[in-house]
């Protein structure tokens, strides 16, 4: 077996933190921010996506069910715009509910 020397790894080794400070600034920098909203975009799109794909539908059908431009619904899943909430005329959630920013993210997919 390979014997490792806990100094040398120690000494090579650069936290995640570290990293990101060297490549986006102090946490609450603008640069910062920007990253973390990027990246929060990219996984809720992500999360978006495998939920439709789940329910075997497609991003028309879904967008018909919500009342959306597919082409909106597209770019929701690629991460490239923030917000969108959908909710039934009656109130109760049928199709998607999506909330992004900087409170807590909630997907649903609710098909009848």
């Amino acid at each position: 077996m390979l014997k490792v020397d806990p100094e040398k790894v120690k000494a090579n080794f650069t936290t995640s933190e570290a990293l990101f400070t060297k490549y986006y600034g102090p946490p609450g920098s603008p640069e910062r921010e920007k990253m973390h909203d990027d990246a929060m975009k990219w996984f809720y799109g992500e999360v978006l996506r495998d939920r439709r794909k789940e329910l075997k539908i497609t991003q028309a059908e879904l967008a018909q069910k919500t009342g959306m431009k597919q082409s909106y619904l597209a770019r929701l899943e690629k991460g490239q715009v923030y917000t969108f909430k959908y909710t039934a005329t009656d109130g109760t959630p049928k199709a998607v509910d999506v909330k992004v920013g900087k409170t807590p993210l909630t997907i649903s997919l609710y098909l009848e």
